[in-house]
C-alpha cells in the first residue's frame, strides 16, 4: 500500500535508520508525533498490511506483542522512563488514524503531562532508534 507509513518503511521509503528493530513480522520506529514530555514514543507494526486488530492472525498477534515487550523494556531503559504506556487503537472512533495495525510504546514519567502532539523531527527520530537499539534487550527463551 504506497499511501500506508508502516508499508512505506518495509518498502525501504523512509531512512532505514529510523527502524530501531525488525524481524520478519514486526518494526519498530519512534514516533512520527509525539508529546514534548514523552520523547521516545515508538510504534510496533507489523511488517505485512493488517489494517486492525480484527483481521489479526494469531501467529503474528503473538510475534508482536513479544516486540511490544521488548520494545517496552527499550524505552524504559534508553528514555529513563518511570513507567511504560502500552495503547492500541482500531477504527476512527478509537481515535486510529493510520489504518495499518499498531501498538503505541510510550514512556511515562512521574509529573508528565498530556501536552499536545509535536511532530518529531527526522534526524531526533533517527537518535530515538539508535538509543532503543542500544537497549534492546537479548532473547530470552
Amino acid at each position: 500500500m504506497t499511501d500506508c507509513p508502516f508499508c512505506s518503511y518495509v518498502g525501504g521509503s523512509f531512512d532505514q535508520a529510523l527502524i530501531a528493530y525488525q524481524d520478519d513480522s514486526t518494526l519498530v520506529v519512534p514516533s512520527r508525533h509525539q508529546r514534548p514530555g514523552n520523547r521516545g514514543h515508538c510504534l510496533v507494526a507489523t511488517r505485512h498490511h493488517v489494517g486492525a486488530i480484527y483481521t489479526l492472525d494469531d501467529a503474528a498477534a503473538a510475534s508482536v506483542f513479544v516486540v511490544v515487550r521488548s520494545a517496552a523494556i527499550a524505552t524504559k531503559q534508553a528514555f529513563h522512563a518511570d513507567g511504560i504506556s502500552i495503547r492500541q487503537n482500531n477504527d476512527a472512533a478509537a481515535d486510529q488514524d493510520v489504518f495499518h495495525f499498531h501498538v503505541h510504546v510510550i514512556p511515562r514519567y512521574a509529573n508528565d503531562t498530556d501536552d499536545a502532539y509535536e511532530i518529531v523531527p527526522e534526524a531526533v527520530r533517527i537518535d530515538q532508534a539508535r538509543a532503543l537499539r542500544a537497549c534492546w534487550p537479548r532473547a530470552t527463551a
